[in-house]
């Protein structure tokens, strides 16, 4: 019986505290505030509108993924984001992500009507 129960456990990690009992991974979840400080300015007419993009790799497939984006900024140069990201973190397991700090810029085209 007690092998049954033990084969049933998921291999997964999930976010929880440690049992020794399932031999599940120990677990949390982690806050990512993010600001900026003194980024180029980029803008020809204003200051730069800046957002922040979080990218995190997988373990197994090595491949980044687009986890989330922060909301624009507009006229910044020292943005202080109020999006935050929440990510489970894994004890004794190496995550890898990479935050990239970009500049919108939208370019409009003017047509002229004859």
């Amino acid at each position: 019986m007690e092998g049954d129960v033990m084969d049933k456990v998921e291999a997964t990690a999930t976010v929880r505290d440690f049992d020794p009992i399932s031999g599940s991974i120990p677990a949390t979840k982690v806050e990512i505030t993010v600001s900026c400080r003194n980024l180029l300015d980029r803008d020809t007419f204003s200051k730069s509108d800046p957002l922040v993009v979080l990218y995190t790799q997988g373990v197994e497939s090595k491949q980044w993924r687009e986890f989330g984006r922060t909301e624009v900024i507009d006229n910044t140069l020292n943005p202080d984001f109020v999006r935050k990201y929440i990510l489970d973190y894994f004890f004794e397991e190496k995550q890898t992500c990479v935050l990239t700090c970009m500049i919108l810029i939208l370019k409009v085209q003017i047509w002229q009507s004859m």
